[in-house]
Protein backbone atom coordinates (compact mmCIF):
# COMPACT_ATOMS: atom_id res chain seq x y z
CA UNK A 1 0.00 0.00 0.00
CA UNK A 2 1.30 3.49 -0.98
CA UNK A 3 0.19 6.20 1.91
CA UNK A 4 0.33 10.10 1.35
CA UNK A 5 -0.11 11.96 4.04
CA UNK A 6 -0.27 15.48 5.13
CA UNK A 7 -1.48 17.51 8.17
CA UNK A 8 -3.04 20.88 9.28
CA UNK A 9 -2.95 22.25 12.22
CA UNK A 10 -4.98 25.41 12.99
CA UNK A 11 -4.01 27.55 15.53
CA UNK A 12 -6.66 28.91 17.84
CA UNK A 13 -7.79 32.76 18.29
CA UNK A 14 -4.14 34.68 19.37
CA UNK A 15 -1.58 31.62 18.78
CA UNK A 16 0.66 33.42 16.34
CA UNK A 17 2.90 31.51 15.17
CA UNK A 18 5.88 33.09 12.20
CA UNK A 19 5.89 31.20 9.10
CA UNK A 20 7.85 33.19 6.11
CA UNK A 21 6.00 33.01 3.16
CA UNK A 22 2.97 34.63 5.09
CA UNK A 23 3.33 36.25 8.29
CA UNK A 24 2.63 36.11 11.67
CA UNK A 25 -1.08 35.65 11.33
CA UNK A 26 -1.37 32.11 11.61
CA UNK A 27 -4.94 31.99 13.99
CA UNK A 28 -6.64 34.31 10.89
CA UNK A 29 -9.44 32.19 8.67
CA UNK A 30 -7.72 34.23 5.49
CA UNK A 31 -4.11 32.43 6.45
CA UNK A 32 -5.18 29.10 7.25
CA UNK A 33 -7.46 28.91 3.73
CA UNK A 34 -4.00 29.43 2.09
CA UNK A 35 -3.02 25.81 3.70
CA UNK A 36 -5.98 24.35 3.00
CA UNK A 37 -6.02 25.27 -0.57
CA UNK A 38 -2.85 23.71 -0.39
CA UNK A 39 -4.40 20.50 0.69
CA UNK A 40 -6.54 20.16 -1.54
CA UNK A 41 -4.49 20.80 -4.20
CA UNK A 42 -1.96 17.94 -3.07
CA UNK A 43 -4.72 15.37 -2.81
CA UNK A 44 -6.22 16.17 -5.84
CA UNK A 45 -3.25 15.79 -7.50
CA UNK A 46 -2.49 11.99 -5.75
CA UNK A 47 -5.84 11.16 -6.26
CA UNK A 48 -5.88 11.58 -10.28
CA UNK A 49 -2.21 10.10 -10.74
CA UNK A 50 -1.74 7.54 -7.60
CA UNK A 51 -4.82 5.35 -8.31
CA UNK A 52 -5.13 2.93 -5.10
CA UNK A 53 -3.23 5.29 -2.87
CA UNK A 54 -3.95 5.62 1.06
CA UNK A 55 -4.93 9.08 1.46
CA UNK A 56 -4.75 10.72 5.46
CA UNK A 57 -5.36 13.97 6.53
CA UNK A 58 -4.08 14.72 10.11
CA UNK A 59 -5.91 17.46 11.64
CA UNK A 60 -7.30 19.23 14.59
CA UNK A 61 -10.02 21.04 13.52
CA UNK A 62 -12.69 20.36 10.67
CA UNK A 63 -11.96 22.45 7.82
CA UNK A 64 -14.41 25.38 6.33
CA UNK A 65 -17.43 24.12 4.66
CA UNK A 66 -16.74 26.14 1.68
CA UNK A 67 -13.62 27.88 0.64
CA UNK A 68 -13.69 29.92 -2.68
CA UNK A 69 -17.33 28.85 -3.38
CA UNK A 70 -15.78 25.08 -3.16
CA UNK A 71 -17.63 22.03 -1.26
CA UNK A 72 -15.21 20.90 0.79
CA UNK A 73 -16.92 17.85 1.68
CA UNK A 74 -16.99 17.20 -1.65
CA UNK A 75 -13.27 17.21 -2.43
CA UNK A 76 -12.75 15.11 0.70
CA UNK A 77 -15.05 12.53 -0.24
CA UNK A 78 -13.81 12.77 -4.60
CA UNK A 79 -10.27 12.59 -3.42
CA UNK A 80 -10.91 10.10 -0.94
CA UNK A 81 -9.22 11.51 1.87
CA UNK A 82 -8.90 10.02 5.19
CA UNK A 83 -9.41 12.67 8.41
CA UNK A 84 -7.07 11.58 11.21
CA UNK A 85 -7.62 13.45 14.34
CA UNK A 86 -4.64 13.41 16.80
CA UNK A 87 -4.83 13.01 20.23
CA UNK A 88 -1.33 15.06 20.74
CA UNK A 89 0.49 17.51 18.98
CA UNK A 90 4.28 17.90 19.04
CA UNK A 91 4.75 21.90 20.02
CA UNK A 92 7.93 23.45 21.69
CA UNK A 93 7.49 26.12 24.56
CA UNK A 94 6.76 29.74 23.42
CA UNK A 95 10.65 31.20 22.86
CA UNK A 96 11.81 27.40 21.65
CA UNK A 97 13.00 29.29 18.14
CA UNK A 98 11.37 32.73 16.56
CA UNK A 99 9.59 30.10 13.27
CA UNK A 100 8.22 27.29 12.55
CA UNK A 101 6.87 26.07 15.97
CA UNK A 102 3.88 23.73 14.45
CA UNK A 103 6.85 21.84 12.17
CA UNK A 104 7.53 18.77 14.69
CA UNK A 105 3.67 17.73 14.29
CA UNK A 106 5.53 15.99 11.58
CA UNK A 107 6.89 13.44 14.34
CA UNK A 108 3.40 12.82 15.64
CA UNK A 109 2.21 11.95 12.17
CA UNK A 110 4.98 9.79 11.75
CA UNK A 111 4.13 7.90 15.49
CA UNK A 112 1.19 7.17 14.03
CA UNK A 113 2.23 5.60 10.97
CA UNK A 114 5.02 3.21 13.26
CA UNK A 115 1.50 2.45 14.99
CA UNK A 116 -0.80 1.74 11.98
CA UNK A 117 1.31 0.92 8.54
CA UNK A 118 2.10 -2.47 7.83
CA UNK A 119 6.15 -2.99 7.20
CA UNK A 120 5.77 -3.36 3.21
CA UNK A 121 3.79 0.24 3.35
CA UNK A 122 5.13 2.96 1.46
CA UNK A 123 4.25 6.26 3.36
CA UNK A 124 5.11 9.91 2.46
CA UNK A 125 4.78 12.78 4.92
CA UNK A 126 4.33 15.71 2.65
CA UNK A 127 4.24 19.31 3.24
CA UNK A 128 0.94 20.60 2.35
CA UNK A 129 2.14 22.62 -0.29
CA UNK A 130 3.68 20.25 -2.41
CA UNK A 131 1.98 18.23 -5.86
CA UNK A 132 2.08 15.11 -7.59
CA UNK A 133 3.51 16.17 -11.39
CA UNK A 134 4.16 12.48 -11.91
CA UNK A 135 2.59 9.30 -10.29
CA UNK A 136 4.62 7.07 -7.75
CA UNK A 137 5.79 4.73 -10.31
CA UNK A 138 8.04 1.48 -10.29
CA UNK A 139 11.35 3.26 -10.05
CA UNK A 140 10.00 5.08 -7.42
CA UNK A 141 9.05 1.93 -5.58
CA UNK A 142 12.26 0.64 -5.89
CA UNK A 143 14.33 3.62 -4.61
CA UNK A 144 12.40 3.68 -1.29
CA UNK A 145 13.37 -0.44 -1.23
CA UNK A 146 16.20 -0.60 -1.91
CA UNK A 147 17.18 2.39 0.13
CA UNK A 148 14.93 2.03 3.21
CA UNK A 149 14.04 5.57 3.00
CA UNK A 150 14.32 8.43 0.48
CA UNK A 151 15.61 11.72 1.55
CA UNK A 152 15.48 14.84 -0.35
CA UNK A 153 19.68 16.67 0.57
CA UNK A 154 20.13 20.45 0.24
CA UNK A 155 23.87 21.27 -0.03
CA UNK A 156 24.01 24.53 1.58
CA UNK A 157 27.66 25.82 2.04
CA UNK A 158 29.06 24.84 5.32
CA UNK A 159 28.41 28.49 7.18
CA UNK A 160 25.39 29.02 5.12
CA UNK A 161 22.77 29.67 8.15
CA UNK A 162 19.82 26.93 8.24
CA UNK A 163 17.10 28.07 10.23
CA UNK A 164 19.42 29.52 12.77
CA UNK A 165 22.05 26.91 12.83
CA UNK A 166 25.05 26.18 9.89
CA UNK A 167 26.00 22.38 8.53
CA UNK A 168 29.02 23.08 10.97
CA UNK A 169 26.86 24.10 13.80
CA UNK A 170 24.54 20.91 13.35
CA UNK A 171 27.94 18.46 13.09
CA UNK A 172 28.99 19.68 16.39
CA UNK A 173 25.94 20.03 17.97
CA UNK A 174 24.84 15.92 16.80
CA UNK A 175 28.16 14.91 18.52
CA UNK A 176 26.90 16.62 21.72
CA UNK A 177 23.36 14.92 21.21
CA UNK A 178 25.52 11.27 20.62
CA UNK A 179 28.90 10.72 20.00
CA UNK A 180 28.88 7.84 18.60
CA UNK A 181 26.86 8.81 15.27
CA UNK A 182 29.23 8.91 12.60
CA UNK A 183 29.54 11.85 9.93
CA UNK A 184 31.87 11.36 7.26
CA UNK A 185 31.32 13.38 4.96
CA UNK A 186 30.18 16.30 7.31
CA UNK A 187 26.19 16.89 8.01
CA UNK A 188 24.21 16.83 5.26
CA UNK A 189 20.78 18.47 5.68
CA UNK A 190 17.55 16.91 4.45
CA UNK A 191 14.57 18.83 4.02
CA UNK A 192 11.26 17.96 6.20
CA UNK A 193 8.83 18.64 3.48
CA UNK A 194 9.73 15.21 2.02
CA UNK A 195 9.93 11.78 3.98
CA UNK A 196 9.41 8.72 2.24
CA UNK A 197 10.40 5.14 3.61
CA UNK A 198 8.98 1.88 3.87
CA UNK A 199 6.87 1.11 7.02
CA UNK A 200 9.28 -1.05 8.28
CA UNK A 201 11.81 1.63 8.41
CA UNK A 202 9.47 4.30 10.07
CA UNK A 203 9.63 1.73 12.79
CA UNK A 204 12.96 3.01 13.23
CA UNK A 205 12.88 6.61 12.47
CA UNK A 206 9.72 7.45 14.31
CA UNK A 207 11.14 6.71 18.20
CA UNK A 208 14.28 7.54 17.11
CA UNK A 209 13.18 11.12 16.28
CA UNK A 210 10.20 11.33 19.16
CA UNK A 211 13.57 10.58 21.64
CA UNK A 212 15.26 13.26 20.21
CA UNK A 213 12.40 15.44 20.34
CA UNK A 214 12.71 15.03 23.92
CA UNK A 215 16.31 15.56 24.22
CA UNK A 216 16.10 19.03 22.51
CA UNK A 217 13.10 19.78 24.52
CA UNK A 218 15.29 19.08 27.75
CA UNK A 219 17.92 20.86 26.40
CA UNK A 220 15.56 24.15 25.54
CA UNK A 221 14.87 23.78 29.22
CA UNK A 222 18.29 24.07 30.02
CA UNK A 223 19.82 26.89 27.73
CA UNK A 224 21.09 24.79 25.81
CA UNK A 225 21.43 24.45 21.52
CA UNK A 226 19.19 22.40 20.67
CA UNK A 227 17.94 21.46 16.91
CA UNK A 228 15.60 24.20 15.99
CA UNK A 229 13.19 22.71 13.68
CA UNK A 230 12.15 19.39 12.64
CA UNK A 231 14.30 18.98 9.37
CA UNK A 232 17.55 19.41 11.79
CA UNK A 233 16.14 17.14 13.66
CA UNK A 234 15.21 14.83 11.07
CA UNK A 235 18.64 15.03 9.60
CA UNK A 236 20.06 13.89 12.53
CA UNK A 237 17.93 11.03 13.06
CA UNK A 238 18.69 9.82 8.76
CA UNK A 239 22.16 10.33 9.68
CA UNK A 240 22.09 8.46 13.20
CA UNK A 241 20.11 5.17 11.29
CA UNK A 242 22.58 5.36 8.17
CA UNK A 243 19.90 5.99 5.59
CA UNK A 244 21.81 7.43 1.97
CA UNK A 245 21.46 10.99 1.18
CA UNK A 246 20.43 12.77 -1.78
CA UNK A 247 18.34 9.56 -2.84
CA UNK A 248 14.53 11.30 -3.11
CA UNK A 249 16.33 14.15 -5.45
CA UNK A 250 15.67 12.84 -8.68
CA UNK A 251 11.87 12.60 -7.14
CA UNK A 252 11.14 16.02 -5.95
CA UNK A 253 12.23 19.61 -5.65
CA UNK A 254 11.92 22.40 -3.23
CA UNK A 255 11.08 24.77 -6.35
CA UNK A 256 11.42 28.61 -6.16
CA UNK A 257 9.11 30.82 -8.48
CA UNK A 258 9.51 34.25 -7.40
CA UNK A 259 11.88 35.60 -10.09
CA UNK A 260 11.73 39.09 -9.00
CA UNK A 261 13.30 37.84 -5.47
CA UNK A 262 15.06 34.28 -5.89
CA UNK A 263 13.87 31.49 -8.53
CA UNK A 264 15.79 28.06 -8.98
CA UNK A 265 13.68 26.89 -12.00
CA UNK A 266 15.57 25.36 -14.64
CA UNK A 267 12.79 23.97 -17.12
CA UNK A 268 13.76 20.25 -16.44
CA UNK A 269 10.83 20.34 -13.55
CA UNK A 270 8.88 18.39 -15.62
CA UNK A 271 10.87 14.90 -14.94
CA UNK A 272 10.06 14.97 -10.97
CA UNK A 273 7.46 13.22 -9.41
CA UNK A 274 6.91 15.92 -6.88
CA UNK A 275 7.26 19.58 -6.51
CA UNK A 276 7.60 21.64 -3.63
CA UNK A 277 6.52 25.34 -4.37
CA UNK A 278 6.73 27.18 -0.88
CA UNK A 279 6.58 30.37 -2.68
CA UNK A 280 3.02 29.51 -4.68
CA UNK A 281 0.76 29.62 -1.72
CA UNK A 282 -0.43 32.97 -2.46
CA UNK A 283 -0.95 32.52 -6.25
CA UNK A 284 -0.44 28.80 -7.86
CA UNK A 285 -1.81 27.13 -5.01
CA UNK A 286 -5.03 29.52 -5.28
CA UNK A 287 -5.13 29.44 -9.22
CA UNK A 288 -5.33 25.63 -9.00
CA UNK A 289 -7.51 25.31 -6.51
CA UNK A 290 -10.38 27.10 -8.14
CA UNK A 291 -9.89 25.54 -11.06
CA UNK A 292 -11.45 22.66 -8.90
CA UNK A 293 -14.78 22.64 -9.98
CA UNK A 294 -18.10 21.03 -9.38
CA UNK A 295 -18.84 17.93 -12.08
CA UNK A 296 -21.89 15.43 -11.52
CA UNK A 297 -21.43 13.43 -8.47
CA UNK A 298 -17.83 14.30 -7.79
CA UNK A 299 -15.05 16.79 -8.46
CA UNK A 300 -12.12 16.75 -10.85
CA UNK A 301 -9.40 19.24 -12.11
CA UNK A 302 -9.72 21.60 -15.22
CA UNK A 303 -6.33 22.47 -15.51
CA UNK A 304 -4.26 21.85 -18.42
CA UNK A 305 -0.95 23.53 -17.91
CA UNK A 306 0.35 22.99 -14.05
CA UNK A 307 3.56 24.31 -15.09
CA UNK A 308 2.09 27.91 -15.95
CA UNK A 309 -0.37 27.61 -13.22
CA UNK A 310 2.51 27.57 -10.28
CA UNK A 311 4.83 29.66 -12.09
CA UNK A 312 7.36 27.45 -13.34
CA UNK A 313 6.80 29.04 -17.05
CA UNK A 314 6.49 32.26 -16.81
CA UNK A 315 3.20 34.08 -18.38
CA UNK A 316 2.96 37.65 -19.61
CA UNK A 317 0.88 38.44 -16.41
CA UNK A 318 3.43 37.30 -14.06
CA UNK A 319 6.25 39.22 -15.69
CA UNK A 320 3.88 42.24 -15.70
CA UNK A 321 3.40 41.28 -12.00
CA UNK A 322 7.43 40.63 -11.13
CA UNK A 323 7.56 44.50 -13.28
CA UNK A 324 5.50 46.00 -11.48
CA UNK A 325 6.87 44.29 -7.89
CA UNK A 326 10.38 45.47 -8.28
CA UNK A 327 8.87 49.22 -9.09
CA UNK A 328 7.17 49.19 -5.71
CA UNK A 329 10.06 47.69 -3.43
CA UNK A 330 12.42 50.43 -3.01
CA UNK A 331 9.48 52.82 -2.99
CA UNK A 332 7.28 50.19 0.38
CA UNK A 333 11.43 50.03 1.45
CA UNK A 334 11.36 54.18 1.41
CA UNK A 335 8.37 54.49 2.99
CA UNK A 336 8.93 51.61 5.68
CA UNK A 337 12.02 53.45 7.11
CA UNK A 338 10.46 56.98 7.00
CA UNK A 339 7.77 55.26 9.45
CA UNK A 340 10.51 54.31 11.37
CA UNK A 341 11.97 57.66 11.94
CA UNK A 342 8.56 59.14 12.62
CA UNK A 343 8.56 56.99 15.20
CA UNK A 344 11.32 57.87 16.71
CA UNK A 345 10.90 61.77 16.70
Amino acid sequence: MRIVCTWMYSTPPGDKVLHSQVGRDSDSLAIQNLYWRCVFCLFESSHRLNGGARHLLFLNKEPPAVIDGIDVAKCIEAFKIELVRLDHWSRPPAGYYKEWNTQFITLDVLDWLAKHASADDIALVLDSDCFFNRPIDDEFEAAVRENGALLMSLDYPPNHNINGLSRLDLESLSREYDPTVVMSGGFVYSGGEFICATGEEVRKIAPRARSTYQTSMARHAQGQAKFCEEAQLLSFVYHALGYRTHTGNRFIKRIWTDRSLYHNVDNDEGRLTIWHLPAEKKEGFIRVFRQIRESGGGMKADVEDFAESFGLKENASRRMRRYLKSLARPIYAALKGRTSMMLMI
